[in-house]
């Protein structure tokens, strides 16, 4: 019996990089894994080379309403959520006299807004009955 066997775990950003190594590893412990990226085809990529179950939703986690899509995508499929991964970043470097009041809110978005909706929408399905 593997340590994560019957868990469901969501990571964002996860179809490359350190998303994708955390995807791999919660595999391996034997979680059912949320593949999640920009692209769909690479998110299916990541998906079937990773070693377990694995399910793929792609979409842009900043627009209003996709994480809660997204966790209910999971909850369709699997039931539950137990582990909630927010990995999803980019950056847009420009020296900060070039960068654009839009540059700067995509930051803040992706690194601030993002991880927040992600709580909100998976915090109903892992508390306790």
């Amino acid at each position: 019996m593997a340590l994560l066997d019957d868990k469901v775990a969501i990571v964002t950003g996860s179809a490359r990089g350190i998303g994708r190594a955390t995807a791999e590893l919660l595999a391996e412990h034997g979680a059912k894994v949320l593949i999640n990226d920009l692209d769909g085809d690479v998110a299916e990529q990541t998906a079937s080379e990773i070693s377990g179950d694995a399910l793929v939703f792609a979409g842009d986690l900043t627009q209003p309403g996709v994480p809660d899509r997204l966790v209910q995508h999971v909850i369709d499929e699997w039931g539950k959520v137990d582990i909630l991964v927010n990995n999803a970043g980019y950056t847009l470097d420009a020296p900060i006299h070039k960068m654009s009041d839009e540059w700067f809110q995509k930051m803040i978005d992706i690194h601030s807004v993002v991880p927040f909706r992600m709580c909100r929408a998976v915090a109903p399905h892992m508390r306790e009955p």
